[in-house]
């Protein structure tokens, strides 16, 4: 009995199949290697020719037979050009998976928040604006604010672009002695001087005060969950800082003209910072209040400017 033969025994005896199949498989194998004495053991080559090759020192008889013992395993090897397609494909997804992960992060970069700008005039916005000044998301506080945003889109628009088009959106609720209250959460505070000069730009054109002021990224998120503008909260947060006896709900009632009144009648430092008290036809200039990043709307007694023009 070849070599051969034991290995084929040996992989029956591994299949996994009933006895008398198993059975039956061989003795028509061992019939047919019978019969192949006419056929120079055809059979075997025919059936196992796929896993093998022939040796490359076994010369051919003239029928096309060969022996089973002529038969040697050999590793097959991809065609040259398949195999130069194959890393070329490899390569291709390989650069595929590289720019959508660069292109993700990239992605995340440019939309990040750096900024939150809150606008209070009666409607309440939130732009969120990244690090390229761009506003990568417009959020209405209101319904005032929700029917603004419906017919003046600002998203992807430069930042002062945006509160422009807001300004002409809300000219039906800006009138003389209302007030455009400002509230910027950032960290950085170039940035925020720049936002601030901006708005003071953008609302100047209205027969409107704006004021401005800073708040931290806690202020920020308490304002969110109160329901509240940036700006209308910053100064409802130092209302009640100072003592005077308000709710959420009334300064969420109240317009911010008459916040600001409450906040003059109780001798109240709002603690503005950049445009802060600009009123229609005054001379006010930006600068810097009593407030810095992050801490604009927390009472500073002994610390305080005073206001512009408030």
């Amino acid at each position: 009995m070849s070599d051969i033969d034991d290995r084929l025994r040996d992989a029956y005896d591994a299949v996994h199949a009933p006895e008398a199949l198993k059975a039956a498989a061989l003795a028509h194998i061992e019939q047919q290697r019978g019969e192949g004495a006419s056929a120079c053991a055809g059979a075997d080559s025919r059936v196992f020719a796929p896993l093998f090759d022939e040796a490359d020192s076994a010369p051919r008889p003239r029928d096309g037979c060969v022996s089973a013992e002529a038969l040697v395993p050999v590793r097959r090897r991809m065609p040259r050009a398949r195999r130069a397609f194959s890393r070329k494909m490899a390569l291709a997804v390989a650069a595929c998976a590289a720019f959508v992960a660069i292109g993700m992060g990239g992605f995340a970069y440019a939309t990040a928040p750096v900024a939150r700008v809150g606008i209070d005039v009666n409607p309440s916005f939130e732009l969120s604006v990244n690090r390229f000044g761009l506003v990568v998301d417009a959020r209405a506080v209101n319904d005032d604010a929700a029917a603004v945003l419906d017919r003046a889109r600002v998203d992807g628009m430069a930042c002062e672009e945006a509160m422009q088009v807001l300004a002409d959106a809300c000219d039906t609720y800006i009138s003389e002695g209302a007030v455009v209250e400002v509230g910027v959460a950032c960290e950085d505070e170039a940035r925020c001087e720049t936002i601030e000069s901006a708005a003071l730009r953008s609302f100047e054109r209205s027969a409107a005060e704006v004021h401005c002021g800073r708040l931290s990224d806690d202020q920020r998120r308490a304002a969110v969950e109160a329901g509240m503008g940036l700006g209308r909260y910053r100064v409802y947060e130092t209302l009640v800082g100072q003592g005077v006896d308000i709710s959420q709900e009334d300064a969420m009632r109240m317009s911010m003209a008459e916040l600001r009144a409450l906040a003059a009648q109780a001798g109240v430092d709002t603690c503005d910072s950049a445009c802060a008290g600009r009123a229609f036809g005054q001379g006010a200039s930006c600068g810097e209040g009593c407030g810095r990043a992050g801490e604009g709307a927390r009472p500073m007694h002994g610390e305080g400017r005073g206001r512009q023009g408030a």
